[in-house]
């Protein structure tokens, strides 16, 4: 990132991380593989590498089931959630993980200074690169099924309702 100041690389478990600090704050960049599991390693070597992070954020590229986003459309994840776990077996909701919340909340105060020209709504994460219509439609039942459908709600009414 060429706006980065006082600059360094530093490389650790296979994964290159540069250092430095952008409107007085210093921060970590990094790129991680396609995938939780890769996601998943990267910030655990990050985490256990640097001390005192605050805050992740996440940038990444996907794809929309509802239809009603555009390509390039910035959402803003007010919560999250799995769309490929399935441990009812166990108890558990469709898209829970087993041990943990079935939903993962989103930061209300960075979501509020973000773009004004984002969505707000809920994130589905799955490991299901998916073009085939059948599966699509899956995809949208499920996400009508879990409440979990992205919103048109632009920035400015989701900053009024917090």
């Amino acid at each position: 990132m060429k706006n980065l100041l006082n600059k360094k690389t530093i490389s650790k478990s296979g994964y290159v991380f540069e250092i430095g600090n952008i409107y007085n704050h210093e921060i970590i960049l990094t790129i991680s593989s396609i995938g939780k599991v890769a996601t998943g390693l990267l910030m655990g070597t990050m985490l256990s590498s640097f001390e005192g992070i605050e805050k992740i954020i996440n940038i990444g590229v996907a794809g929309g089931v509802m239809g009603k986003l555009e390509p390039g459309d910035v959402v803003l994840g007010e919560k999250y959630c799995y769309s490929d776990a399935d441990a009812r077996g166990f108890n558990y909701e469709y898209g829970q993980i087993p041990g943990c919340p079935k939903f993962f909340y989103g930061d209300k105060t960075m979501i509020c200074k973000s773009v004004t020209d984002a969505h707000v709504g809920t994130i589905l994460t799955a490991d299901i690169f998916q073009t085939d219509k059948k599966a699509l439609c899956l995809l949208w039942y499920l996400a009508h099924c879990l409440h979990t459908y992205y919103c048109r709600t632009h920035l400015d009414a989701y900053r009024q309702q917090i």
